[in-house]
C-alpha cells in the first residue's frame, strides 16, 4: 500500500470513527467503493436532513454576527472572497472558525512562499539533524570542536524556525475548492463529519459522499470536483 492510501485509510477512521480492514474486508479500488464501505461501517442510521444544510445556516449565522452581513448576502453561491477579503483574511478565519466552533480547512500560503523560503527551511532542518548526529557520534570531542558545531546546530534550528514563523502571515489564500459558500460548507462537512454527525445525531448518503470526496481530495491534493464515484486510486490517482 502507499503512503497516500495509508494516509487515505487514516483520514477516513479519524473522520467517520470507524476501522478499515485492510486485509479481510471488500476492494476498495474506487472512489464510490469506499463510500459504500462507510455507509456500511457506519451502520443504518440514515436520515433525509443533511448536515449540509446545518452547516450552511450555522455558517450564515457566523457571518452574520460576527461580520454583520446581511442575510441575503450569504447564498451558496456567493464568492467566499467578497465575504472575506484577503487583506484581513487571516484574522477573519480566525474569528469565524471561534464563531462556527469547527475546524476549518487551513488557508494557504502563495506559491512562491514555497519556492524560495521552503528551501531554506529544509537545509536549516537538515543542517540542524547532521550537526547533531556528528555531536552525539564524536560525543568526546575527539574529532570536532562540539561549542561550535552547537552554536551552527542552534542557528539551524532558529533559521528553521525563524521561516516558518516569519511567512505564516502570508496565509491568506483560500483552500482550493473552497471558493464559494457552498464548496466552503462542503469542505466544513468532510473535516467536521465525526463532530457534525455526533451533535446532530443525524447523516445521509450526500453527508458521507460530501466528507469522502473531501478526504480523497485532500490526500491526492484535487480540486473536490475532480472526485467522482469512478475515480480509481491507482490509475486515476496514480496511488
Amino acid at each position: 500500500m502507499g503512503l497516500d492510501l495509508v494516509e487515505l485509510v487514516l483520514e477516513v477512521e479519524k473522520t467517520f470513527s470507524i476501522t478499515v480492514d485492510e486485509r479481510g474486508g471488500p476492494t476498495i479500488a474506487t472512489a464510490g467503493d469506499l463510500h459504500c464501505y462507510v455507509l456500511e461501517r457506519l451502520g443504518p442510521e440514515d436520515h433525509a436532513d443533511c448536515l449540509s444544510n446545518v452547516v450552511f445556516y450555522r455558517l450564515r449565522r457566523a457571518l452574520t454576527d460576527t461580520f454583520g452581513f446581511d442575510r441575503a448576502r450569504v447564498r451558496p453561491e456567493t464568492p467566499v472572497e467578497t465575504l472575506l477579503p484577503r487583506k484581513t483574511r487571516l484574522d477573519d478565519w480566525r474569528r469565524l472558525g471561534a464563531a462556527l466552533g469547527l475546524t476549518l480547512p487551513a488557508l494557504e500560503r502563495p506559491g512562491w512562499v514555497y519556492q524560495v523560503v521552503l528551501p531554506a527551511w529544509v537545509v536549516g532542518i537538515l543542517t540542524t539533524v547532521f550537526l547533531l548526529v556528528i555531536l552525539v557520534i564524536d560525543r568526546d570531542g575527539l574529532f570536532y570542536n562540539r561549542e561550535p558545531l552547537l552554536a551552527a546546530a542552534v542557528v539551524g534550528f532558529v533559521v528553521a524556525v525563524g521561516v516558518e514563523v516569519a511567512t505564516r502571515p502570508l496565509e491568506r489564500l483560500l483552500p482550493p475548492g473552497c471558493e464559494s459558500v457552498r464548496e466552503l460548507v462542503e469542505a466544513l462537512v468532510s473535516l467536521n463529519f465525526a463532530r457534525l454527525s455526533s451533535e446532530q445525531r443525524r447523516w445521509n448518503r450526500d453527508d458521507v459522499w460530501t466528507a469522502v470526496r473531501g478526504i480523497v481530495a485532500r490526500v491526492f491534493q484535487l480540486p473536490p470536483e475532480e472526485v467522482t464515484e469512478t475515480t480509481r486510486f491507482v490509475q486515476d490517482l496514480g496511488a
